[in-house]
This record gives structure tokens, sequence and C-alpha cells, in this order.
């Protein structure tokens, strides 16, 4: 009976035991079929030492955005230091500015720096504004255009802000001379200026003619106010004003002549072409030497015209001339001591004594000729005396 019993309870037990494997085979086989696990991870499970691993991804170091989007989008304010006006697009940041120099306002007032003071542009003689606007200025006013491009990092620029504009006889020059412009090189005018005229040094100091905007020179000398100075004066020496400027340019292209008898000619030529068109009907007997007579005569008569008048004897300021012909005659005329030399030889080519036939001198000792002069000066910038005889030579 015991041994029934205990065969009894083992086969329960088996049958237990394969009921319960029986149901966890079907689980198992029910889970395989709702679940679809894919091939690769089904053969690497399989087959764990194969080599078809893949193997792990290279690290990769960089920059995944280059800037902030405020920076590469964004609006900037730009301002030169040296420029005054430039444009401001960023309205936001213009309230940002009015509320900061409120503030300022607002907060006790600091001394000022005195090394910042001493480096500053000179605010009190420099034009503020764009270049457009300086040429401009410097066109109504006639005088030349100072220019001075400048970079912020050099030392350089900031030493001739100390030494040079600073300087009391410098400012008194340029502010009777000049129209001073100076920006710095973080402005778009100093950047499209220096490569118009090639700048590739700075500090650089140029004058300019504001008619054309042509560089008349180049200053090089500005380590102290005293070179500087010296170059300036020798330059409103040569050229002082524009109509000087413009008599060298002539005179350069045409040698030998004067710009009045040049133009004098022209008004000769114009009316002898009238009178020819007038004249071309009657019969024209007259030999080639009459013409050319006719011809001297009538550009003398020119010449007196174009002559400014003659100061009378109780005039102030005038220069009493006595010319003397190379026929022993005698002639006196008045000038005006700020008149250019070169009425005078107007006045002598009117008589009939063109300097390309005849040399004209003065009374020196030894005699200078007038030719080796610089005419378009005055009588009081050569220093001529009150009285003075010129002597006309064939």
């Amino acid at each position: 009976m015991g041994s029934r019993h205990n065969r009894s309870s083992d086969s329960s037990d088996a049958d237990d035991e394969g009921e319960s494997l029986s149901s966890f085979d079907d689980d198992e086989y029910s889970d395989n079929e709702s679940v679809q696990v894919p091939p690769r991870i089904l053969s690497n499970h399989n087959s764990s030492n194969e080599s078809d691993v893949r193997q792990p991804m290279a690290r990769v170091t960089g920059t995944l955005i280059p800037g902030s989007f405020h920076r590469t989008w964004g609006n900037e304010v730009t301002s030169s230091r040296n420029d005054g006006f430039q444009p401001v697009t960023d309205y936001r940041e213009v309230i940002r500015q009015q509320a900061r120099e409120l503030d300022v306002a607002r907060a006790p007032k600091k001394k000022e720096d005195p090394i910042e003071k001493l480096f500053k542009p000179p605010r009190d003689i420099i034009f503020i504004g764009p270049w457009e606007g300086a040429r401009d200025s410097a066109k109504d006013k006639k005088i030349w255009l100072l220019v001075n491009l400048q970079k912020n990092s050099e030392f350089a620029c900031a030493c001739l802000n100390r030494d040079i504009w600073r300087n009391d006889i410098v400012k008194s020059i340029v502010n009777s001379n000049f129209v001073l412009w100076q920006a710095g090189d973080d402005s778009s005018d100093c950047k499209r200026i220096s490569v118009y005229y090639n700048i590739r040094t700075f500090p650089t100091i140029m004058i300019v003619d504001p008619r054309t905007g042509e560089l008349v020179k180049l200053i090089k000398r500005f380590k102290n106010a005293d070179t500087f100075t010296e170059d300036i004066m020798d330059f409103l020496g040569v050229f002082p004003d524009f109509e000087s400027y413009d008599e060298s340019i002539f005179l350069k292209y045409n040698p030998g002549k004067s710009k009045i008898l040049v133009e004098c000619e022209r008004i000769a030529q114009e009316e002898s072409a009238k009178k020819a068109l007038e004249g071309a009907k009657e019969k024209d007997c007259a030999t080639e030497e009459t013409r050319e007579q006719a011809a001297d005569v009538a550009k003398q008569a020119l010449l007196q015209k174009c002559l400014p008048s003659e100061p009378s004897a109780t005039d102030k300021d005038i220069i009493i001339i006595r010319l003397r012909f190379p026929k022993g005659e005698q002639q006196i005329r008045r000038f005006r001591m700020d008149e250019q030399v070169k009425w005078l030889v107007a006045y002598c080519e009117s008589l009939g004594y063109p300097t390309k036939s005849y040399r004209i001198f003065t009374s020196d000792v030894p005699k200078k000729e007038i030719a080796t002069i610089d005419i378009t000066k005055t009588f009081r910038e050569l220093k001529w005396p009150t009285r003075e005889q010129i002597t006309i030579d064939s």
C-alpha cells in the first residue's frame, strides 16, 4: 500500500511537472509568435562569437554653430570712434544707448581721464561728418581739404592727436586755410578712401582738391609740430588758393605762356573769326605781314582791356614802376601791392613787347629777369620796393 501510494504520488508529481513544462513551452511559443525579433539580433544571439559586429563610430569634434544667432543675423550697430555720423539702423540699440546716457547724466560726474583727454581726436578743429560733406564744405569755403586717416590700434595715430593737432600754431593754420577731416579705420569712409588713394600706412595726412578729389600733396613729415608746420606753410606759399594751383597746371601743359595771354589769344581768335565771316564778301588784298600786324594790334587792345584799373597816385599800398624801353623811352605805371606780378608782364605785352621776343629785367644787382620769378605772387609777397625800375631789352 505504501509503495502504491508512493508510485501514485510520484506519478502525480510527474504529471504535474509535465503539465507545467507543457504550459511553459506553450507560453514561450506564444511569445515567439507575438514578438518578431529582427534577424540580425537573432543572428547575433545565436552566433555571439562571429566577427561581423560593427565597430564603434570614430570620435568627431567640431563646432556645430559658428556663432550666436544675434551675432550672425542680428543688426549690429557699428560706429567709428573718429567719425561722428555713422548710420544707425537698430532702434532698440538707440533706446538702450539713450537709457545709458540718462544713467550717466544722473550719476555723479567723474573727473575726465587725463590720458584719454591727451590723446582724444581734435573735435574743435575737425569737420564732423561724412567724406562728401567735408568736400562740399571745403568747396564752398574755397579752401583745401586736409585729410587725416588713422588706425585706432596704432599708437602713432594717438601721438598725432597729442603732438600735432593740439598745437596752437597748427590749429591756427588749419582753421584759416583748410577743412580738416579725420576718420578711423573702423569707418566705411576710411576704408573706401584708403582703397581709392591706395593708402597702406597709418597715420596718413594728405591735401586734396575738394573740387575734383585730386590728391595734391602727401604730407610725410609729421613727427613733430615744427616739421609739419614747415611743410604746410611751404605748400600754402606755392598754392595759397585754387587759382594759383590751376595756373601751375596750365603752365605745366602750356610751357612759355601765361594763362591771361592764352585767354586773350582765344578771345582775339574768336573776334578775328567773327570779322572774317563778316568780311568774307569783301576782297582781301592785305598781305600776310599786314594781317599779322593787325592781329598784334588786336591782341594788344585785348590785353589792355584785361588789365586791372590803374590806382591813383594818392592811393595807399601802391607800387610805382618806371619802364625803360629798348629805344630809351620811359613810362610810369602804378600797380597795387596786392596785385600779381603777371599783370606787369601783361602790361608790357600790351605795349608791344611780348615775352617771346623781349626780356624784362628788374633793378636788382645783378639784374634779375622776370622770367625766373614766380609771377603768380604779388609784389608784396616778393617784397618789391614801392618804387621800382624795369628795363625791357630785346
